[in-house]
Protein backbone atom coordinates (compact mmCIF):
# COMPACT_ATOMS: atom_id res chain seq x y z
CA UNK A 1 0.00 0.00 0.00
CA UNK A 2 3.36 2.18 0.11
CA UNK A 3 4.22 1.95 -3.83
CA UNK A 4 4.29 5.26 -5.80
CA UNK A 5 5.35 3.81 -9.07
CA UNK A 6 4.70 0.72 -10.93
CA UNK A 7 6.57 -0.53 -14.47
CA UNK A 8 4.97 -2.77 -17.37
CA UNK A 9 8.03 -4.79 -18.66
CA UNK A 10 7.71 -4.90 -22.72
CA UNK A 11 4.28 -4.88 -23.04
CA UNK A 12 4.48 -4.45 -26.79
CA UNK A 13 2.90 -1.86 -29.13
CA UNK A 14 -0.65 -0.62 -29.49
CA UNK A 15 -2.43 1.64 -27.18
CA UNK A 16 -2.91 0.73 -23.50
CA UNK A 17 -5.28 1.59 -20.50
CA UNK A 18 -3.95 1.62 -17.12
CA UNK A 19 -5.92 2.24 -13.84
CA UNK A 20 -4.21 2.73 -10.02
CA UNK A 21 -6.99 2.01 -7.13
CA UNK A 22 -6.34 1.92 -3.44
CA UNK A 23 -7.97 -0.58 -1.11
CA UNK A 24 -8.13 -0.27 2.43
CA UNK A 25 -9.67 -3.33 3.80
CA UNK A 26 -13.14 -3.50 1.49
CA UNK A 27 -13.23 -0.04 0.22
CA UNK A 28 -11.62 0.88 -3.13
CA UNK A 29 -10.77 4.49 -4.35
CA UNK A 30 -12.03 5.65 -7.37
CA UNK A 31 -9.71 4.86 -9.95
CA UNK A 32 -6.94 7.13 -11.17
CA UNK A 33 -6.52 6.27 -15.00
CA UNK A 34 -4.27 7.01 -17.99
CA UNK A 35 -4.00 5.98 -21.40
CA UNK A 36 -0.59 5.63 -23.63
CA UNK A 37 0.13 4.39 -27.30
CA UNK A 38 3.24 2.29 -27.04
CA UNK A 39 5.45 1.25 -30.54
CA UNK A 40 8.63 -0.89 -30.15
CA UNK A 41 9.33 1.13 -33.38
CA UNK A 42 11.61 4.50 -32.37
CA UNK A 43 10.20 7.59 -34.36
CA UNK A 44 12.02 9.92 -36.37
CA UNK A 45 13.70 13.26 -34.27
CA UNK A 46 14.96 16.17 -35.23
CA UNK A 47 11.93 17.15 -37.58
CA UNK A 48 11.94 20.79 -39.33
CA UNK A 49 9.95 21.80 -41.76
CA UNK A 50 10.91 24.79 -43.64
CA UNK A 51 9.04 26.88 -47.19
CA UNK A 52 11.60 27.05 -49.93
CA UNK A 53 10.32 29.36 -53.04
CA UNK A 54 6.66 27.62 -53.36
CA UNK A 55 7.63 24.00 -51.91
CA UNK A 56 8.29 23.13 -48.03
CA UNK A 57 11.45 20.91 -47.36
CA UNK A 58 11.41 18.00 -44.83
CA UNK A 59 14.16 17.23 -42.90
CA UNK A 60 14.31 14.45 -39.92
CA UNK A 61 17.28 12.08 -38.01
CA UNK A 62 16.34 8.37 -39.51
CA UNK A 63 16.65 6.46 -36.05
CA UNK A 64 15.99 3.60 -37.92
CA UNK A 65 19.17 0.70 -37.55
CA UNK A 66 20.12 2.77 -34.61
CA UNK A 67 17.94 1.76 -31.65
CA UNK A 68 15.91 -0.89 -33.52
CA UNK A 69 15.46 -2.53 -36.97
CA UNK A 70 16.03 -0.44 -40.61
CA UNK A 71 13.01 0.85 -40.98
CA UNK A 72 10.87 -0.48 -44.25
CA UNK A 73 8.80 2.92 -44.98
CA UNK A 74 8.51 5.96 -44.08
CA UNK A 75 4.59 7.98 -44.54
CA UNK A 76 4.63 11.45 -45.25
CA UNK A 77 1.03 13.18 -44.35
CA UNK A 78 -0.24 16.73 -44.51
CA UNK A 79 -3.00 18.04 -42.29
CA UNK A 80 -3.72 14.65 -41.88
CA UNK A 81 -3.45 12.96 -45.74
CA UNK A 82 -0.73 11.00 -46.59
CA UNK A 83 1.20 12.60 -49.03
CA UNK A 84 3.69 10.01 -50.11
CA UNK A 85 5.29 6.62 -48.89
CA UNK A 86 8.82 6.77 -49.51
CA UNK A 87 11.65 4.82 -48.36
CA UNK A 88 12.75 4.11 -44.69
CA UNK A 89 16.31 5.34 -45.13
CA UNK A 90 14.94 8.51 -46.27
CA UNK A 91 15.85 11.73 -44.24
CA UNK A 92 14.07 14.86 -46.18
CA UNK A 93 11.15 15.02 -48.08
CA UNK A 94 9.84 18.00 -50.53
CA UNK A 95 6.18 18.84 -50.80
CA UNK A 96 5.85 20.97 -54.14
CA UNK A 97 3.58 23.49 -54.51
CA UNK A 98 2.53 23.21 -50.81
CA UNK A 99 -1.18 25.34 -50.50
CA UNK A 100 -0.77 28.53 -48.51
CA UNK A 101 -1.82 28.33 -44.58
CA UNK A 102 -1.43 26.90 -41.80
CA UNK A 103 -0.12 22.93 -42.48
CA UNK A 104 0.80 20.44 -40.19
CA UNK A 105 3.49 17.58 -41.49
CA UNK A 106 3.72 14.36 -39.79
CA UNK A 107 6.97 11.58 -40.72
CA UNK A 108 5.83 8.22 -39.31
CA UNK A 109 8.35 5.50 -40.00
CA UNK A 110 6.95 2.04 -39.66
CA UNK A 111 8.48 -2.00 -39.86
CA UNK A 112 6.30 -4.57 -41.21
CA UNK A 113 2.76 -3.56 -39.94
CA UNK A 114 4.38 -1.90 -37.25
CA UNK A 115 4.40 1.98 -37.22
CA UNK A 116 6.19 4.31 -34.84
CA UNK A 117 4.47 7.39 -32.87
CA UNK A 118 4.64 10.37 -35.70
CA UNK A 119 6.75 13.28 -35.13
CA UNK A 120 4.98 16.58 -36.08
CA UNK A 121 5.78 20.05 -37.10
CA UNK A 122 3.72 22.95 -38.25
CA UNK A 123 4.10 26.30 -40.40
CA UNK A 124 2.68 29.28 -42.12
CA UNK A 125 2.97 28.82 -45.53
CA UNK A 126 2.45 31.71 -47.24
CA UNK A 127 1.36 31.96 -51.01
CA UNK A 128 4.87 32.72 -53.39
CA UNK A 129 2.23 35.19 -55.24
CA UNK A 130 2.52 38.17 -52.21
CA UNK A 131 3.69 41.13 -53.69
CA UNK A 132 3.00 43.30 -49.95
CA UNK A 133 3.85 42.41 -46.26
CA UNK A 134 1.83 44.79 -44.17
CA UNK A 135 2.88 44.70 -40.45
CA UNK A 136 0.82 45.28 -37.77
CA UNK A 137 2.13 45.88 -34.06
CA UNK A 138 0.32 44.97 -31.06
CA UNK A 139 0.68 48.19 -29.37
CA UNK A 140 -1.31 49.99 -32.23
CA UNK A 141 -4.18 48.00 -31.99
CA UNK A 142 -5.66 50.31 -29.33
CA UNK A 143 -6.19 52.91 -31.10
CA UNK A 144 -9.21 54.41 -32.66
CA UNK A 145 -8.25 53.47 -36.50
CA UNK A 146 -6.67 50.38 -37.96
CA UNK A 147 -4.40 51.72 -40.56
CA UNK A 148 -2.93 48.17 -41.24
CA UNK A 149 -5.59 47.03 -42.32
CA UNK A 150 -6.50 49.60 -44.41
CA UNK A 151 -3.75 49.74 -46.77
CA UNK A 152 -4.06 45.94 -46.57
CA UNK A 153 -7.76 46.22 -48.11
CA UNK A 154 -6.30 49.22 -50.44
CA UNK A 155 -3.79 46.89 -51.68
CA UNK A 156 -6.17 44.37 -52.36
CA UNK A 157 -8.69 46.73 -54.14
CA UNK A 158 -5.39 47.64 -56.01
CA UNK A 159 -5.54 43.94 -57.17
CA UNK A 160 -2.11 43.61 -55.31
CA UNK A 161 -1.52 39.96 -53.25
CA UNK A 162 -1.34 41.35 -49.52
CA UNK A 163 -0.09 39.61 -46.17
CA UNK A 164 -1.30 41.11 -43.11
CA UNK A 165 0.80 40.21 -40.45
CA UNK A 166 0.45 40.69 -36.62
CA UNK A 167 3.49 41.23 -34.70
CA UNK A 168 5.03 42.68 -31.45
CA UNK A 169 7.97 43.05 -32.98
CA UNK A 170 10.05 42.46 -35.81
CA UNK A 171 11.49 39.41 -34.68
CA UNK A 172 7.47 37.81 -34.59
CA UNK A 173 8.75 37.38 -38.28
CA UNK A 174 10.77 34.89 -38.03
CA UNK A 175 8.84 32.85 -35.12
CA UNK A 176 5.80 32.90 -38.45
CA UNK A 177 8.18 31.54 -40.92
CA UNK A 178 8.72 34.40 -42.51
CA UNK A 179 11.28 37.25 -43.72
CA UNK A 180 11.22 40.75 -45.33
CA UNK A 181 13.61 39.40 -47.95
CA UNK A 182 10.54 37.23 -49.14
CA UNK A 183 8.79 40.70 -50.28
CA UNK A 184 9.28 43.36 -52.39
CA UNK A 185 7.35 45.90 -50.59
CA UNK A 186 6.87 45.89 -46.72
CA UNK A 187 4.25 48.38 -45.29
CA UNK A 188 4.85 49.28 -41.71
CA UNK A 189 2.52 51.23 -39.95
CA UNK A 190 3.39 52.49 -36.29
CA UNK A 191 0.24 54.44 -35.16
CA UNK A 192 0.21 57.17 -33.42
CA UNK A 193 0.72 58.30 -29.36
CA UNK A 194 -0.44 57.00 -27.16
CA UNK A 195 -1.32 53.80 -29.24
CA UNK A 196 2.02 53.85 -31.26
CA UNK A 197 5.05 51.36 -31.89
CA UNK A 198 8.82 52.83 -31.15
CA UNK A 199 10.92 50.99 -33.37
CA UNK A 200 14.23 49.13 -31.76
CA UNK A 201 17.70 50.50 -33.04
CA UNK A 202 17.91 46.76 -34.30
CA UNK A 203 14.34 46.90 -35.52
CA UNK A 204 15.59 50.23 -37.81
CA UNK A 205 18.20 48.24 -39.02
CA UNK A 206 16.53 45.23 -40.23
CA UNK A 207 14.44 47.73 -42.49
CA UNK A 208 17.50 49.65 -43.85
CA UNK A 209 19.02 46.32 -44.93
CA UNK A 210 15.66 45.46 -46.64
CA UNK A 211 16.07 49.14 -48.91
CA UNK A 212 19.94 48.44 -49.16
CA UNK A 213 19.09 45.21 -50.94
CA UNK A 214 16.43 46.82 -53.24
CA UNK A 215 13.62 46.44 -51.04
CA UNK A 216 10.73 49.34 -50.72
CA UNK A 217 9.32 50.35 -47.08
CA UNK A 218 6.61 52.21 -46.64
CA UNK A 219 7.19 54.24 -43.40
CA UNK A 220 4.03 55.02 -41.32
CA UNK A 221 3.86 56.83 -37.66
CA UNK A 222 2.44 59.90 -36.30
CA UNK A 223 5.89 60.57 -34.10
CA UNK A 224 8.44 58.17 -35.41
CA UNK A 225 10.14 60.52 -37.85
CA UNK A 226 10.16 63.81 -35.54
CA UNK A 227 9.59 62.57 -31.82
CA UNK A 228 10.88 58.79 -31.52
CA UNK A 229 14.88 57.72 -31.67
CA UNK A 230 16.33 58.22 -34.65
CA UNK A 231 17.19 54.47 -35.93
CA UNK A 232 19.07 52.95 -39.34
CA UNK A 233 15.86 53.53 -41.40
CA UNK A 234 15.19 57.01 -40.51
CA UNK A 235 18.59 57.55 -42.48
CA UNK A 236 17.06 56.60 -45.89
CA UNK A 237 14.07 58.29 -45.58
CA UNK A 238 14.90 61.46 -46.86
CA UNK A 239 13.26 63.27 -44.09
CA UNK A 240 15.10 66.48 -42.54
CA UNK A 241 15.86 66.09 -38.59
CA UNK A 242 14.42 69.74 -38.50
CA UNK A 243 10.21 68.36 -38.67
CA UNK A 244 8.08 68.74 -36.01
CA UNK A 245 6.60 67.16 -34.22
CA UNK A 246 2.60 68.17 -34.21
CA UNK A 247 0.52 69.41 -31.71
CA UNK A 248 -3.05 70.48 -33.07
CA UNK A 249 -5.82 68.41 -35.36
CA UNK A 250 -5.64 67.77 -38.95
CA UNK A 251 -8.31 69.46 -40.84
CA UNK A 252 -8.38 67.44 -44.38
CA UNK A 253 -5.37 65.86 -46.99
CA UNK A 254 -5.23 68.20 -49.82
CA UNK A 255 -3.32 65.91 -52.50
CA UNK A 256 0.00 64.42 -53.34
CA UNK A 257 2.72 65.45 -55.26
CA UNK A 258 5.96 64.31 -56.69
CA UNK A 259 7.84 65.07 -60.07
CA UNK A 260 9.80 61.60 -59.19
CA UNK A 261 6.67 59.52 -59.26
CA UNK A 262 4.15 61.53 -61.47
CA UNK A 263 1.40 62.08 -58.52
CA UNK A 264 -0.85 64.73 -58.52
CA UNK A 265 -3.82 66.42 -56.43
CA UNK A 266 -6.63 64.26 -55.46
CA UNK A 267 -9.41 65.69 -57.46
CA UNK A 268 -10.92 67.16 -54.28
CA UNK A 269 -9.35 67.08 -50.25
CA UNK A 270 -10.66 64.78 -48.39
CA UNK A 271 -11.77 64.90 -44.76
CA UNK A 272 -9.26 63.57 -41.95
CA UNK A 273 -10.62 61.82 -38.96
CA UNK A 274 -7.53 59.62 -37.53
CA UNK A 275 -8.07 59.60 -33.83
CA UNK A 276 -5.14 60.66 -32.06
CA UNK A 277 -3.85 63.37 -34.64
CA UNK A 278 -3.27 65.91 -32.05
CA UNK A 279 0.41 64.52 -32.81
CA UNK A 280 1.05 64.01 -35.90
CA UNK A 281 4.48 64.96 -37.11
CA UNK A 282 5.18 67.75 -40.21
CA UNK A 283 7.49 66.23 -42.27
CA UNK A 284 10.43 68.49 -43.94
CA UNK A 285 11.85 66.75 -46.68
CA UNK A 286 15.95 67.04 -47.99
CA UNK A 287 17.60 67.36 -50.65
CA UNK A 288 16.90 64.44 -51.63
CA UNK A 289 13.23 63.70 -50.51
CA UNK A 290 10.00 64.89 -52.25
CA UNK A 291 6.91 65.42 -50.63
CA UNK A 292 4.29 63.34 -51.87
CA UNK A 293 1.73 63.99 -49.24
CA UNK A 294 0.18 67.33 -47.11
CA UNK A 295 -2.45 68.09 -44.76
CA UNK A 296 -3.77 71.51 -43.94
CA UNK A 297 -4.49 72.49 -40.19
CA UNK A 298 -6.63 75.83 -40.48
CA UNK A 299 -5.10 78.14 -43.21
CA UNK A 300 -1.34 76.41 -42.74
CA UNK A 301 -0.44 73.36 -45.34
CA UNK A 302 2.16 71.34 -43.79
CA UNK A 303 4.19 67.87 -45.47
CA UNK A 304 2.52 64.58 -44.12
CA UNK A 305 4.42 62.04 -46.95
CA UNK A 306 7.98 62.24 -48.27
CA UNK A 307 9.47 60.00 -50.95
CA UNK A 308 13.15 59.39 -51.54
CA UNK A 309 14.98 56.87 -53.92
CA UNK A 310 18.13 55.47 -52.66
CA UNK A 311 20.58 53.95 -54.66
CA UNK A 312 19.18 50.64 -54.04
CA UNK A 313 15.50 50.64 -52.93
CA UNK A 314 12.51 53.17 -52.32
CA UNK A 315 10.98 54.33 -48.89
CA UNK A 316 7.61 56.43 -48.53
CA UNK A 317 7.44 58.17 -45.05
CA UNK A 318 4.27 59.10 -44.03
CA UNK A 319 3.10 60.78 -40.43
CA UNK A 320 -0.62 61.01 -41.53
CA UNK A 321 -2.38 57.87 -41.39
CA UNK A 322 -3.84 55.93 -43.73
CA UNK A 323 -6.50 55.00 -41.97
CA UNK A 324 -8.04 58.27 -41.23
CA UNK A 325 -7.71 59.65 -44.62
CA UNK A 326 -11.40 60.11 -45.94
CA UNK A 327 -13.14 57.10 -47.50
CA UNK A 328 -12.30 53.66 -48.08
CA UNK A 329 -12.06 54.87 -52.27
CA UNK A 330 -9.64 57.80 -51.22
CA UNK A 331 -7.39 55.25 -49.25
CA UNK A 332 -7.37 52.95 -52.69
CA UNK A 333 -6.82 55.84 -54.55
CA UNK A 334 -3.74 56.79 -51.94
CA UNK A 335 -2.08 53.75 -51.92
CA UNK A 336 -2.68 52.90 -56.12
CA UNK A 337 -0.37 55.91 -56.17
CA UNK A 338 2.27 54.98 -53.62
CA UNK A 339 2.47 51.72 -56.12
CA UNK A 340 2.88 53.75 -58.94
CA UNK A 341 5.65 55.63 -57.13
CA UNK A 342 7.70 52.05 -55.88
CA UNK A 343 9.52 49.94 -58.42
CA UNK A 344 7.64 47.36 -60.58
CA UNK A 345 6.99 44.08 -58.58
CA UNK A 346 8.05 41.15 -60.71
CA UNK A 347 5.46 38.04 -59.58
CA UNK A 348 7.33 34.95 -59.06
CA UNK A 349 4.89 32.24 -59.90
CA UNK A 350 2.58 34.97 -61.39
CA UNK A 351 -0.48 34.57 -62.84
CA UNK A 352 -0.87 38.07 -64.86
CA UNK A 353 0.48 37.89 -68.38
CA UNK A 354 0.02 39.91 -71.90
CA UNK A 355 -0.83 37.44 -74.79
CA UNK A 356 1.49 37.75 -78.01
CA UNK A 357 4.61 39.65 -75.95
CA UNK A 358 6.97 36.97 -76.38
CA UNK A 359 9.94 39.07 -75.17
CA UNK A 360 8.41 40.87 -72.05
CA UNK A 361 8.95 44.34 -73.34
CA UNK A 362 5.63 45.72 -72.40
CA UNK A 363 4.98 45.67 -76.71
CA UNK A 364 3.45 42.83 -79.23
CA UNK A 365 5.08 43.70 -82.61
CA UNK A 366 7.53 41.57 -85.08
CA UNK A 367 10.31 41.27 -82.35
CA UNK A 368 7.99 39.04 -80.45
CA UNK A 369 7.27 36.99 -83.94
CA UNK A 370 10.96 36.25 -84.21
CA UNK A 371 11.49 35.29 -80.64
CA UNK A 372 8.97 32.58 -80.82
CA UNK A 373 9.90 31.17 -83.63
CA UNK A 374 13.40 31.40 -82.03
CA UNK A 375 12.50 29.44 -79.52
CA UNK A 376 10.47 26.60 -81.49
CA UNK A 377 13.18 25.79 -84.29
CA UNK A 378 16.61 27.91 -82.84
CA UNK A 379 16.53 26.53 -79.52
CA UNK A 380 16.25 29.91 -78.10
CA UNK A 381 16.20 30.20 -74.08
CA UNK A 382 12.67 28.34 -73.07
CA UNK A 383 10.32 31.96 -71.69
CA UNK A 384 9.64 32.38 -68.37
CA UNK A 385 5.76 32.13 -69.42
CA UNK A 386 4.99 30.18 -71.71
CA UNK A 387 0.95 31.27 -71.60
CA UNK A 388 2.27 34.52 -73.26
CA UNK A 389 3.47 32.54 -76.35
CA UNK A 390 0.26 30.97 -76.71
CA UNK A 391 -0.95 33.84 -79.48
CA UNK A 392 -3.90 31.84 -80.94
CA UNK A 393 -5.47 30.60 -77.12
CA UNK A 394 -5.60 26.71 -78.18
CA UNK A 395 -3.42 25.89 -74.62
CA UNK A 396 -0.02 24.69 -76.90
CA UNK A 397 2.90 26.67 -78.13
CA UNK A 398 3.58 25.86 -82.29
CA UNK A 399 3.62 27.93 -85.46
CA UNK A 400 0.04 28.70 -85.64
CA UNK A 401 0.56 31.28 -82.47
CA UNK A 402 3.20 32.86 -84.82
CA UNK A 403 0.41 32.82 -87.21
CA UNK A 404 -2.04 34.56 -85.42
CA UNK A 405 -0.03 37.07 -84.03
CA UNK A 406 1.27 38.13 -87.49
CA UNK A 407 -2.26 38.37 -88.87
CA UNK A 408 -2.95 40.88 -86.30
CA UNK A 409 -0.12 42.75 -86.66
CA UNK A 410 0.07 42.91 -90.38
CA UNK A 411 -3.83 41.52 -92.01
CA UNK A 412 -6.15 43.44 -89.67
CA UNK A 413 -7.05 40.45 -88.01
CA UNK A 414 -8.82 40.54 -84.41
CA UNK A 415 -7.40 40.93 -81.47
CA UNK A 416 -5.58 38.95 -79.56
CA UNK A 417 -7.58 37.16 -76.80
CA UNK A 418 -7.21 38.52 -73.11
CA UNK A 419 -5.14 39.34 -70.75
CA UNK A 420 -4.35 42.05 -74.03
CA UNK A 421 -2.94 44.90 -74.40
CA UNK A 422 -2.83 44.88 -70.72
CA UNK A 423 -1.53 42.70 -68.03
CA UNK A 424 -3.94 40.35 -66.45
CA UNK A 425 -4.80 36.22 -65.53
CA UNK A 426 -5.58 33.54 -68.23
CA UNK A 427 -9.15 32.90 -68.14
CA UNK A 428 -8.63 29.58 -69.88
CA UNK A 429 -7.50 26.72 -68.50
CA UNK A 430 -4.69 24.81 -69.93
CA UNK A 431 -1.58 22.93 -69.30
CA UNK A 432 0.94 25.97 -69.88
CA UNK A 433 2.23 27.77 -67.22
CA UNK A 434 3.68 31.43 -66.31
CA UNK A 435 6.51 31.62 -63.78
CA UNK A 436 7.19 35.25 -64.17
CA UNK A 437 6.47 38.00 -66.40
CA UNK A 438 8.87 40.85 -66.17
CA UNK A 439 6.78 43.80 -67.11
CA UNK A 440 3.40 42.94 -65.21
CA UNK A 441 2.81 43.75 -61.51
Amino acid sequence: GTATSYTDLNPGSGTYAYSVIASDGVDDSPPAACIVTLSNVNPVTGLDCNQVDADVVLTWTNNGGTFSAQYDAIDVARNGTVLATISGTATTYTDLGAPAGNLTYTVTPSIGVEAALPAACTLLVFDTNVTDLVLRFEDTLTGDIDSSLAIHNALIANAQVSLLVDVVGLADLATQGLSLASFPRVWVELGTFPNNYTLSQAEGQTLADHVSAGGSVFLSGGDTHCFNPTTPIHMLTGVSDTCADGGFGIDQVDGIISPSCGLGEFINPVLYDGGEEGFIDRLSPLTTGEAVLTFTVGAATYNGGVFNATPNGHVISHSVEVGGIGEAHDQEDLISRYIECFPPVIVIGGQEFVRGDVNQDGAVNIADVVALLDQLFSGGAPSTCQSSLDGNDDGMVDVADAIRVLNFLFSGGAALDAPFPSCGEDATSDSLTCDSFTTCP
